[in-house]
């Protein structure tokens, strides 16, 4: 994760007075620093059969997944006084970090409620992840931030993928909150001025 990213987050939440999370957040772009760990292939769930092993789709995702629940998890709930339940439990990550979180989202519910969606990669492997929701035959109790930035190429697609989520029963400032953020670009400067209003979305206080 870049410092400007993790600064203007932390400065954002500062001046906001919005505490953290009272649970395990994990962004997939956490592990950018570290590509002979994580590589692109890590944070798409689609294989592409033709592909050779060489390249990026390797479809690696749920291994991933099963990282984050069965190892980070635990390391994290062990070490910290966490809520361990799935109520209080968000992934989060922009570009294809914010792919792979709606991925997980969608195939391991029991694991993650609350998903912040920044930017997400909705072109790769020829938009696989249109099809990943198009195949929900029964709504999960997800909690969706969604959102891109109109200087982004192709910004219309997320605005699509949020109809498709609407269609699957997902209600519009409910359980999925979308935003479309005038002249931002994909950069991790704009993610981190999203991330106060994704978070209160996410996580409201108490009535």
């Amino acid at each position: 994760m870049e410092d400007s990213w993790e600064s203007s987050r932390r400065s954002g939440l500062s001046a906001a007075r919005l505490p953290p999370p009272r649970a395990p957040t994990v962004s997939g772009a956490l592990f950018t620093r570290r590509p002979k760990c994580f590589r692109c292939g890590d944070f798409v769930f689609g294989r592409d059969a033709k592909a050779k092993r060489t390249k990026r789709s390797q479809g690696l995702a749920r291994l991933y997944g099963h990282f984050l629940m069965d190892e980070l998890k635990p390391y994290i709930d062990r070490k910290y006084r966490t809520k361990r339940s799935p109520e209080f439990t968000g992934l989060g990550g922009s570009s294809l970090g914010g792919l792979v979180t709606l991925a997980i989202g969608i195939l391991y519910p029991h694991a993650f409620s609350r998903l912040m969606v920044m930017s997400p990669s909705i072109w790769w492997d020829n938009f696989a992840i249109y099809r990943l929701v198009d195949s929900i035959e029964q709504k999960p109790p997800l909690r969706i931030w969604l959102d891109t930035g109109t200087a982004e190429t192709g910004w219309e697609q997320a605005r699509e993928l949020r109809n498709r989520l609407i269609e699957k029963g997902w209600k519009l400032r409910k359980d999925i909150q979308y935003m479309e953020a005038q002249r931002a670009d994909h950069s991790e400067a704009a993610w981190a001025a999203r991330v106060e209003p994704a978070l209160r979305f996410l996580f409201p206080s108490a009535k």
